[in-house]
């Protein structure tokens, strides 16, 4: 569709100013983690992610930046369930939201979870983004007998389903 592809486009380069200087010697990690009005993300899933990552990647350079905003109580379980597993972790919590979309859109890599807000972020920059699966935003995909698989944001698949994303349940 051409006028959707204007559209995003425009998008995308209004964007622009968001984008941060690279370091190409640290890796930076976002994880969103949905709380306030939604609480049922398990944080199992957050803590596999990380020991995976550290399994992995032990000897590299990087940084975790945890995402959140909630109550007070729903914020310390997240720092309770996380802080001791890496010292690389900097949490925040109840910040701007310009702050948080800048820090997810400039991330190397992005875990999220039951929230579309990393996932209409990563439609825009190139960060490899790694989700938990979840039915909020998914939309039967349009076609005769709706034959053709499901996708998320709408009818445009290809903008969601490229190289870099990767739906995972690894709790």
């Amino acid at each position: 569709n051409p006028i959707y592809q204007i559209v995003f486009q425009n998008l995308k380069t209004k964007l622009e100013h968001v984008k941060s200087p690279r370091n190409d010697t640290q890796i930076t990690i976002a994880m969103h983690i949905r709380r306030g009005d939604w609480d049922w993300q398990p944080l199992k899933y957050n803590v596999e992610f990380i020991k995976l990552w550290q399994l992995i990647h032990k000897d590299q350079n990087y940084i975790i930046n945890v995402y959140s905003l909630g109550t007070e109580k729903q914020l310390e379980e997240i720092k309770t369930e996380l802080a001791h597993l890496d010292e690389n972790i900097i949490f925040h919590f109840n910040t701007d939201v310009f702050d948080t979309f800048r820090g997810i859109y400039n991330a190397d890599i992005v875990v999220g979870g039951h929230s579309n807000f990393a996932k209409i972020i990563t439609m825009f920059s190139n960060n490899t983004f790694i989700y938990l699966p979840y039915k909020d935003g998914v939309i039967k995909a349009l076609g005769v007998n709706n034959k053709f698989k499901l996708f998320h944001n709408g009818q445009y698949p290809e903008l969601f389903d490229k190289d870099n994303r990767f739906e995972t349940d690894i709790h």
